[in-house]
């Protein structure tokens, strides 16, 4: 083997090496841009949960608010709340003092239910 050939091969064998460690580089800045980009994902998902939790309870508050004609339940039978939260009747003793009763006569007093 004489001194050419000797070089050469020591050349070839850098150059792999060099195309090695580029190959580990580049895997490596694509690995740190997608763990980057799963990062920037998961705060801005987390801000749009926070903010639909927000609006559920929101219109969760608005929905058993007074304001919405929600029934006073405070003079009804634990018979009477149960029928209501169960199967959405409304006692048939309320029904033609209720205002909103106009709207479920028509469908038996039910209100929601089954």
């Amino acid at each position: 083997m004489n001194k050419t050939e000797w070089v050469n091969e020591e050349d070839e064998e850098g150059n792999k090496e060099e195309e090695g460690a580029r190959k580990n580089k580049q895997i490596l800045y694509v690995m740190v841009a997608l763990v980057g980009i799963v990062v920037v994902l998961s705060i801005v998902q987390t801000f749009q949960v926070r903010a639909l939790n927000t609006k559920i309870s929101e219109g969760a508050a608005a929905l058993t608010g007074a304001a919405t004609g929600a029934f006073d339940t405070s003079s009804w039978t634990e018979d009477e709340k149960m029928q209501y939260e169960h199967h959405g009747t409304v006692p048939a003793r309320l029904k033609s003092t209720q205002s909103s009763s106009k709207s479920s006569s028509s469908a038996g007093g039910m209100v929601g239910g089954c």
